[in-house]
């Protein structure tokens, strides 16, 4: 098909009436365009616009439209008149862009009034996970204990003994070199095994001393036992390079001293637990803080056997002093040794060795368990026991030990020897006037008093109110008379007309409208066991004995001639303070130091003073221990730095530590006397 000339479309149609004319709105609609405003055209002037929509190429061979008449549908225009194809499907067009309109000031003005949108709420946390928190690991029951303990104690004890006759044969090997003693059975070779041999079966029975050393040294806390298990290793590899059995005597004993200073440790809690099994209802001793000026104070209250297991492996004073002296010893020994091997003459082996055994002190593991075993055993009879060394850093110092009626004169050892009417009252009323007096003021003659009553058949009656006097008696208003209950020099300073033969030592003196109503004399019988809690307390210093009694016939004087006991360091304060100190909730944090078996002041006094023998006896051994140590340390150095060796033998190296040892036991044993 051949496209004509621009030009040629503008040429009018000549019959206008056979096809009618397009209008441009028509036109426009057709092919979906916006109508704009329209420029004016001349009658026989047809306009085209082109179709907003997407770019195509265009198709030359396709037939173009023609605009006709006005209100006619659009022809096709064709080169040569053609058979008319039936005219294509309409593709669908895509829907105008839609313009946006601009906002217009009433909208404008909503927007900005519009409240704006609530914020989003944020989002919660992711959850963290708790950390994970170790269970505390469970306290073990007294019963647990003690059957663990029972069932090793006799395999120790054996081979406590198996250990001590091995050390006896082996210092009798060094006893035949130190003397000369000739065994033609025995040779020098002969008698290195041998010696090599007992101290490794002193290593075998003993084998808690190298566990304990190893586990000391793997917490990086050397101890005594680290000290002595190096020794000993040392002193075999002594005795087989140089063929000689040398120092492995003195080892052997070193080990036996050690391991017996673990089997005591063993033997204290071992009674220890076997006391607090056997008691049935247990009584702690408490200490209060600041209960009086510049000291704490000591007192009895309900016990709590899971706190005593607690503190009950505490470690004690001298084993943590003994690892500060165990990390120098280890550390400073081996550069000693290095320096001195020179001079000596000697090798580096031999002079650390030498160091290692005048330094150790073969009484060092006895220093706080020989006094806990001594006094574990001696509180089983009182049926008292010690939280170990716990309980010896709470009875340290200056404590003040409160005494309540109760502890000096038990109730039942306070009975009535008689009684003395006056005046015209009946004896049920004279007793029931007393015994709402006491009872007000919780005296404890009240028990005493209540049964008198009972005896007489009387009534009780309420005290309307009452009031304490330090001169020693109570003044109450009963039924409307004025009582007053007291001994004979209250009475008297009260102005009470007191009749010939009415002076009685220990009595009761009651008065009904300040006259004479009654006298009832008492008998205190004194207790063996509270004897022997006063004539250890008496004794000892920095403690500090005050009566908080209520009863105020119970006197310094009468304690004095009951118990025949010097009574210059009581306390007696005034009646005031003792209600005070005697009440039995102090309302102060308190810290559990021991158990009793029975509330007697006996066992009270008994388990204070064996807590405050063992501090004294452990601090005053391990003093003498340090100085053994470091006296035989020093002697070791200047005799090899002197090149005397040799003064350095096995024998006055063990005599050196046996007299120590004598020493520090004897002392031990005048500290720990009854």
């Amino acid at each position: 098909m051949k496209r004509r000339d621009p030009e040629q479309l503008n040429k009018r149609v000549p019959a206008a009436s056979e096809e009618p004319e397009y209008a441009l709105e028509d036109i426009l609609r057709e092919f979906g365009s916006a109508p704009e405003t329209a420029k004016p055209l001349s009658g026989d002037t047809v306009a085209f616009r082109p179709v907003l929509g997407k770019v195509k190429d265009p198709r030359l061979d396709e037939p173009m439209k023609v605009a006709g008449p006005a209100g006619s549908a659009p022809t096709l225009y064709h080169e040569e008149p053609v058979q008319s194809d039936p005219p294509p499907e309409p593709k669908p067009q895509e829907p105008p862009p839609v313009k946006k309109k601009k906002a217009t000031q009433a909208e404008k003005a909503a927007k900005q009034q519009a409240p704006e949108p609530a914020p989003k709420p944020p989002k919660p946390p992711k959850p963290s996970k708790p950390p994970k928190i170790r269970p505390a690991p469970p306290v073990p029951t007294p019963a647990g204990s003690f059957q663990a303990l029972q069932r090793t104690m006799g395999p120790a004890l054996l081979r406590l003994w198996l250990c001590a006759a091995a050390v006896l044969l082996s210092i009798f090997l060094l006893l035949c070199d130190g003397l000369d003693w000739q065994l033609p059975a025995l040779s020098p070779g002969l008698r290195t095994g041998l010696a090599v041999g007992l101290l490794s079966l002193c290593l075998a029975l003993a084998f808690e001393v190298p566990l304990d050393g190893l586990r000391e040294l793997l917490h990086l806390r050397p101890s005594h036992t680290t000290l002595g298990t190096l020794a000993a290793g040392l002193a075999i590899a002594d005795a087989v390079m140089n063929g000689q059995s040398a120092y492995c005597a003195v080892a052997a004993t070193l080990i036996f001293c050690l391991f017996r200073g673990l089997f005591q440790e063993r033997s204290a809690r071992f009674h220890t637990l076997k006391t607090v099994c056997a008691i049935e209802q247990p009584v702690g001793i408490y200490t209060v803080p600041q209960l009086l000026k510049q000291s704490d104070s000591l007192r009895r209250g309900d016990a709590s056997t899971e706190d005593f297991m607690l503190h009950l492996g505490m470690t004690d004073l001298p084993r943590r002093v003994m690892r500060v002296y165990g990390t120098v010893l280890l550390l400073g020994t081996p550069v000693a040794a290095w320096f001195l091997a020179g001079p000596s003459g000697i090798s580096f082996l031999r002079c650390w060795l030498l160091l290692l055994l005048g330094g150790i002190p073969f009484s060092c593991g006895l220093c706080y368990s020989q006094p806990f075993a001594t006094l574990a055993k001696r509180l089983r009879r009182m049926g008292g026991a010690l939280c170990g060394w716990h309980s010896a850093r709470i009875f340290r110092g200056q404590h003040t030990l409160v005494l309540r009626d109760e502890d000096i004169f038990p109730r039942k050892h306070i009975v009535s020897s008689g009684m003395k009417l006056y005046g015209s009252h009946p004896p049920a009323l004279v007793i029931g006037y007393a015994l709402a007096a006491l009872q007000a003021a919780e005296s404890p003659l009240s028990d005493l008093f209540a049964g008198l009553l009972q005896a007489q058949y009387g009534r009780r009656y309420t005290a309307d109110s009452y009031r304490s006097y330090n001169a020693g008696g109570l003044g109450a208003e009963v039924n409307g008379d004025v009582v007053l209950v007291g001994s004979l020099s209250f009475m008297r300073s009260m102005g009470v007309h007191m009749p010939d033969g009415t002076r009685v030592r220990q009595a009761v003196y009651v008065s009904v409208g300040g006259e004479l109503a009654g006298i009832f004399a008492l008998k205190y019988k004194p207790s063996a066991s509270t004897r022997a809690g006063l004539l250890q307390l008496v004794s000892r210093d920095r403690i500090r004995v005050v009566l908080a009694t209520r009863d105020f016939l119970i006197t310094p004087e009468l304690i004095a001639a009951r118990y025949e006991l010097p009574t210059d360091d009581l306390v007696f304060p005034g009646y005031d303070e003792r209600l005070r100190l005697s009440a039995t909730e102090p309302g102060q944090p308190m810290e559990q130091a021991a158990l009793i078996s029975a509330d007697t002041f006996g066992a009270f006094a008994s388990a204070v003073a064996a807590g405050r023998m063992l501090r004294g006896a452990a601090v005053l051994a391990l003093w003498l221990c340090l100085l053994a140590g470091i006296f035989g340390l020093a002697l070791c150095a200047l005799l090899l730095l002197w090149g005397s060796a040799a003064t350095a033998s096995p024998l006055n190296l063990g005599v050196f530590h046996l007299l120590w040892s004598i020493l520090t036991s004897f002392v031990t044993f005048v500290m720990l006397r009854p």
